[in-house]
């Protein structure tokens, strides 16, 4: 089985030099949400894409930083979603086991159906691999084989 993965990436005000090379920094941002099933779809990690097809514009959601001298900084925004056999959500103090799809916004402003898991937003930024500073949210969840907790 061959899973084809494509990336849209854009860039604006990119100079280049007369031997090819980049001029100063090059900001390279994905354009759409990327969405990567793992495990057979039982978890999902999305990346965010920023560009808004209406009216043209681009927010740094996911973006890479270059110059002629390779990397140097990216961001990284998305969600991370959850295997339901690992924990659930919570909703109103009570696993809702008969709920099982959710309405998600995209960062796009789309609205989709998608899997009730528990799901955990992140921002992370890097200039080097030692240098990392992460923001990660998680909504209310229990760990799923916690058998006495209220269930609906």
């Amino acid at each position: 089985m061959v899973v084809l993965f494509l990336y849209f990436f854009g860039a604006n005000n990119v100079k280049l030099s007369h031997s090819g090379g980049i001029i100063g920094d090059a900001k390279l941002a994905l354009l759409g949400d990327i969405a990567i099933p793992i495990h057979k779809d039982a978890w999902q990690l999305t990346l965010y894409g920023g560009f808004n097809k209406e009216t043209g514009q681009s927010e740094d959601l996911t973006y890479a930083i270059i110059d002629c001298d390779g990397f140097k900084e990216f961001h990284l925004s998305g969600a991370v979603e959850f295997s339901r056999e690992l924990i659930l959500p919570i909703e109103n103090g009570m696993v809702n086991e008969a709920k099982q799809t959710v309405a998600v916004t995209l960062s796009n402003g789309r609205v989709i159906e998608a899997p009730n898991r528990v799901r955990g937003d992140f921002s992370i930024t890097a200039s080097a691999w030692n240098d990392l500073i992460m923001n990660v949210s998680l909504s209310p969840f229990v760990l799923a084989k916690k058998t006495e907790w209220n269930r609906l």
